[in-house]
């Protein structure tokens, strides 16, 4: 994890570098050797300009076992990647007052989302998806969203200590 973690920091650096410099060089140059070293199959890298991306390169396979390219329509797996991104921009409409965050998730959305007739749904606040305590597994298998328990009725303190036991 460290080291996919350098990895980004180098790649969030050479973007931050400003629309002066080469970036796109510099990143073309640059990125293969860091995909060796941590050994990344693939990846995609924008660099956008304000209003639009002005750079957009496929570097790598989308599957090392078969070896097929990366298109403009693979789909990457970020992770853990998207919360602080998602934290960042929920706060910054909370600061706006365009999102009340413990206003009912479905009041904006207009629907249980997809957890299905899951009345405990309307117990899910943006405050409650952000501190995980909105009930939400850690993973989803199915096409249905399960709310695990009443939501805001443990904090991820005790759902961390009951899936260690």
């Amino acid at each position: 994890m460290i080291r996919y973690l350098s990895t980004l920091c180098c790649l969030f650096a050479a973007l931050a570098a400003g629309a002066q410099s080469p970036v796109p060089a510099k990143l073309s140059a640059r990125i293969p050797a860091l995909m060796q070293r941590d050994r990344i199959p693939g990846l995609t890298v924008a660099y956008i300009e304000p209003g639009k991306p002005v750079w957009v390169r496929h570097f790598g396979v989308a599957a090392k076992g078969t070896g097929a390219p990366i298109t403009d329509s693979t789909r990457f797996e970020a992770a853990s990647l998207t919360k602080v991104v998602t934290a960042y921009v929920a706060l910054l409409l909370a600061g706006s007052r365009e999102l009340d965050l413990d206003k009912p998730l479905r009041d904006y959305l207009g629907n249980n989302y997809e957890t299905g007739d899951d009345p405990r749904f309307a117990g899910v606040t943006g405050r409650r998806v952000l501190s995980h305590s909105a009930g939400f597994p850690n993973w989803r298998s199915d096409s249905l969203l399960p709310i695990l328990f009443t939501p805001g009725e443990k904090g991820p303190c005790e759902l961390y200590s009951s899936v260690a036991r």
